[in-house]
């Protein structure tokens, strides 16, 4: 645990050391937000970690303190909604059959990924918030405090693979017909058969994989938290305190824990496998779903399409037999 501390101070401040003209800026969201903030200020904390910190604990442990300090900032921390989830200031038309789709989501979280690329095949529109990772503000309206979750007409939906059943039965009522007991109805229940267990292995092994693997070093955690800086209404202050305490907190959590959890010994290989056991099974078919991918095509997709601009992308795609699939997968969705 204390090496993990000390790992966490340094990766503080090598975050904070990255350019960065946000000083003025972030120091007067503090004044604003808190106007007792103990860390002198986000400049100072900069100076600080660029000269080594000095004899000085706030330039050792500068991004740690200035994120935990934010995190149990009243003005940051404290807020309630009462009411139904409020829309993004967005005009996006509802959907002839769903009406108006919301999803809320943390940009690269490969379950949300699922979602939005079971919405985007089908052609459905819907409008994104993006949920802050470390306040999650943007669900205070709500009991259950995870990602993905849609509100189709103000109905809230939970999960991803539940999410992804619910709508498509909704888009697809015919799909479940009778079956009958020749062979076409056999052939039938074996492709959907094989379509459940691949979706089952997209959340109880792929994702596995994939988390420990984009948050492998430092430098590909800092790459995975990027999004923050761009994504989401947040605030400066918001912005760069998940994107401090996400890393810290997903780099350790993914060494010291998922790895160990989830029988991982090494990264790349680990992920590398579970790709080729995946072509194995498409052999030389275009998707799991025959000329058309299925569901479980379209949720392995998105878990990948998640890391996509990534190192963890490009290592995959280099090292495994994806890359075909992948991209009938992408022009599928056009």
């Amino acid at each position: 645990m204390l090496q993990f501390a000390r790992r966490g101070s340094a990766l503080g401040a090598h975050l904070l050391r990255r350019p960065q003209n946000i000083g003025t800026a972030c120091n007067a969201q503090l004044r604003r937000l808190t106007p007792s903030f103990p860390v002198a200020s986000y400049s100072q904390a900069v100076e600080g970690a660029q000269n080594g910190g000095g004899g000085t604990f706030l330039g050792r442990v500068a991004g740690v303190t200035l994120a935990a300090t934010m995190a149990i900032a009243p003005g940051v921390a404290s807020i309630e909604f009462v009411g139904p989830p409020p829309l993004p200031k967005v005009d996006v038309p509802d959907h002839k059959i769903l009406g108006s789709v919301v999803l809320y989501q943390y940009d690269v979280c490969p379950f949300c990924c699922k979602v939005k690329a079971f919405l985007d095949y089908n052609k459905v529109p819907y409008r994104i918030v993006e949920v802050n990772p470390l306040f999650k503000k943007e669900l205070s309206w709500s009991t259950y405090k995870k990602v993905p979750t849609v509100v189709v007409n103000g109905e809230q939906i939970n999960g991803s693979a539940t999410i992804i059943t619910e709508l498509s039965a909704r888009l697809s009522p015919a799909k479940k017909v009778q079956k009958s007991a020749w062979l076409g109805g056999k052939k039938q229940e074996e492709a959907e058969a094989e379509e459940q267990k691949w979706r089952d292995w997209v959340d109880s092994r792929l994702v596995h994989v994939i988390t420990p693997n984009i948050y492998r070093t430092v430098g590909e955690s800092i790459q995975a938290f990027d999004y923050m800086t761009t994504k989401g209404n947040f605030t400066i202050v918001e912005r760069y305190a998940a994107q401090v305490v996400g890393v810290i907190m997903m780099y350790g959590l993914s060494k010291f824990v998922l790895k160990k959890k989830h029988n991982i010994e090494e990264e790349r290989p680990a992920l590398y496998a579970a790709c080729n056991d995946f072509t194995d099974a498409l052999g030389a078919r275009h998707f799991l779903g025959g000329n058309k991918p299925n569901l479980a095509d379209i949720s392995i997709f998105g878990v990948i399409k998640a890391v996509r601009g990534m190192d963890t992308w490009k290592d995959m795609m280099d090292n495994t037999k994806v890359l075909p699939w992948y991209e009938r997968m992408e022009a599928s969705l056009i």
